[in-house]
């Protein structure tokens, strides 16, 4: 990007040690030519002076320096796929830069005793046109983007201290070659919990600050340890560390990995890890435990199984089986676990229960269907003409649901069609809901029959009913224990 932008302060690397020879109209007039020629639309100097320091604190005598103020559109600084027209009006021409430049041949200048002056800006300051900082007066920039004032470094011929938006003070920072000012990693690290227009600065440090490796995990690691309540900004930290993505990276993100560990640490450690899909071998104690966690166990099955950890993953995959904190999880661990070895089932039985449902489909359960019905044929009679059709269609796949040998399947399939609530089908008739259910509970009914398939049945319920979280889970299981005639313990929860 540096070469492609060829940074606007580029022609200021050109006047090297005669800068101070020129006048400050002459250094104008080659900038402006050099921006000119680069076709950059994005930034012009709207101010430009040779300043003479009076400050006592800052040198034993008057000094020279250099004040350039930038004004501009920074589209560059922005996460912006478009630059719309209502973008550009929003962000208007605000200032965007405040420069100072002091030659390095000056002998009265005390660089130590400018940055013993960088106490934070106060407030009182940053309401007025003007605010100090550093011994120097520094205008307050009309930006929409957190501003920072900051001593850049030194390169051969200046010391440079700006003003403006962090995104900007790198990119100068680099390509003047300023060295030993500010740190970036600290910086950026920082920057992810700044809330500006666009979240621009967060989305510098996101951007930015995973090229820095290694160096930057201690400075994470030290804000993690001090924000564990703020769920989206420790998801800045735990993106920023994923894409690190080395030994050192995934070994913190290990470190976080425990029981113990606050809700919203967790929450964030695997809602990244699924959001980069992170496969590595060097993360399975986070899959370890997001399979204790039962968060994402979809993935973590996945990753472990890609991992060969198998063994280890049908262990963590039955207790969920036995303490499912939801249906979705308790149905996820059984169907891996009884499809293991013979994973062609499932379609088949997946394609037995739409059939199951598109079957009990009658005119007029949809919106945009008609229900015909005779005249000279009585409402109960019509139900019970059409329940026996229903029997005459469903009865192939109900043989095949009740005769499969993969039986714990065929339970999923009827709890599937027994607990479908409304929800699900929000367009569909109440009867037709009816319907649905009533032929899953038919399923276990007729299974139940069996005394291996009641014990499984029975033990399942009680399983769902003892340990989910979801509210409206435990009433239609509940719902269920009393139609099927199982005994559950009671239960509520608020």
């Amino acid at each position: 990007m540096r070469n492609r932008i060829l940074f606007l302060l580029l022609p200021l690397l050109l006047l090297t040690g005669n800068l101070s020879a020129n006048s400050i109209n002459q250094i104008l007039i080659e900038t402006r030519n050099a921006l000119q020629k680069m076709g950059t639309p994005y930034y012009k100097i709207t101010h430009g002076s040779q300043l003479t320091v009076n400050n006592p604190a800052l040198g034993k005598a008057p000094f020279t320096a250099y004040r350039f103020i930038l004004s501009g559109t920074p589209l560059k600084d922005l996460p912006l796929k478009e630059e719309s027209p209502e973008i550009k009006q929003r962000l208007g021409v605000p200032e965007v830069a405040d420069i100072i430049l002091i030659p390095v041949e000056s002998e009265v200048f005390r660089l130590d005793k400018a940055l013993g002056l960088s106490e934070p800006e106060s407030r009182k300051g940053l309401e007025q046109l003007f605010y100090n900082q550093y011994g120097f007066q520094w205008r307050k920039l009309d930006s929409n983007l957190k501003r920072y004032t900051l001593y850049a470094g030194k390169n051969r011929n200046f010391y440079c201290f700006a003003a403006g938006n962090l995104s900007f003070l790198l990119r100068l920072q680099d390509a003047l070659e300023f060295k030993n000012g500010f740190s970036p990693v600290e910086y950026l690290t920082e920057a992810l919990a700044v809330n500006d227009l666009f979240n621009t600065t967060a989305a510098t440090a996101l951007h930015q600050l995973p090229i820095y490796g290694n160096e930057a995990l201690p400075y994470l690691k030290r804000e993690l340890d001090s924000t564990p309540d703020e769920e989206d900004l420790i998801s800045h930290y735990f993106q920023v560390i994923a894409k690190i993505g080395t030994p050192e990276a995934f070994a913190l993100m290990n470190h976080y990995a425990t029981d113990d560990q606050e809700p919203e640490i967790l929450t964030a450690l695997f809602d990244t890890i699924i959001a980069a899909k992170l496969v590595k071998p060097d993360l399975i104690p986070c899959y370890r435990l997001m399979l204790r966690k039962q968060h994402g166990i979809g993935f973590a099955s996945a990753a472990m199984d890609q991992c060969k950890r198998v063994p280890e993953l049908k262990t963590a995959l039955r207790q969920i089986v036995e303490q499912p904190r939801d249906y979705s999880k308790f149905r996820f661990a059984l169907m891996a676990l009884e499809t293991w070895s013979k994973p062609s089932v499932i379609p088949k039985h997946k394609e037995a229960q739409e059939q199951v449902m598109m079957r009990l489909l009658r005119g007029g359960d949809l919106p945009g269907t008609v229900a015909f019905q005779n005249v000279e044929e009585s409402e109960a009679a019509r139900e019970n003409r059409l329940r026996k059709e229903d029997e005459v269609r469903l009865k192939p796949v109900m043989d095949y649901l009740l005769n499969a040998p993969e039986y714990n399947l065929t339970i999923l399939m009827a709890f599937d069609l027994s607990l479908l609530d409304d929800a699900a089908m929000p367009k569909a008739s109440r009867k037709y809901a009816h319907r649905v259910h009533s032929a899953g509970r038919k399923i276990l009914q007729e299974m139940m029959k069996n005394p291996v398939r009641r014990q499984e049945i029975e033990h399942y319920v009680r399983t769902l009913i003892t340990h989910t979280q979801n509210k409206r889970e435990l009433e239609l299981f509940q719902d269920l224990a009393r139609e099927l005639q199982i005994s559950v313990p009671a239960r509520t929860i608020y």
